[in-house]
């Protein structure tokens, strides 16, 4: 069984390499609810730090089911994919704030990945700062 449950946890990114998580996981539950990340978020660096990693491609194409609930973040997150779509596993974002991210996917997004298919994903309810994102969700 694969599970991490973290709640109310604030965790201090002190550079663009520190990460609060980097997952290989290819099932199971990983959940953050109310956590902060955004401790140095004021940083020149800040928006450059991608603190949470996942590698949707590391056993096929799948991962975690993986969800933030109220969390504040910072940078971005990252999400390893391959060519074809993801058969298991989801990044999903409820009532967020991404303190250094206008828009909440793409190349200049929140939530950015690095093969040719984009995982599967859903936005909801999430700041850009200071100013609501558009809900998102891939598949749509």
């Amino acid at each position: 069984m694969m599970r991490l449950y973290a709640q109310g946890i604030r965790f201090e990114v002190r550079g663009t390499g520190h990460k609060v998580i980097d997952s290989n996981w290819y099932k199971g539950t990983i959940t953050f609810v109310s956590c902060d990340d955004t401790a140095h978020s004021f940083k020149s660096w800040a928006a450059s730090a991608v603190p949470h990693v996942y590698a949707f491609n590391a056993n096929g194409n799948r991962g975690p089911m993986v969800r933030y609930l109220d969390c504040q973040l910072m940078g971005s997150h990252s999400v390893a994919t391959g060519s074809t779509p993801t058969t298991a596993g989801k990044i999903f974002y409820e009532g967020c704030r991404f303190i250094n991210m206008a828009a909440a996917t793409g190349t200049s997004g929140f939530l950015r990945w690095t093969g040719t298919v984009a995982p599967r994903y859903e936005v909801k309810d999430c700041l850009g700062g200071a100013v609501y994102v558009a809900d998102v969700k891939n598949p749509a």
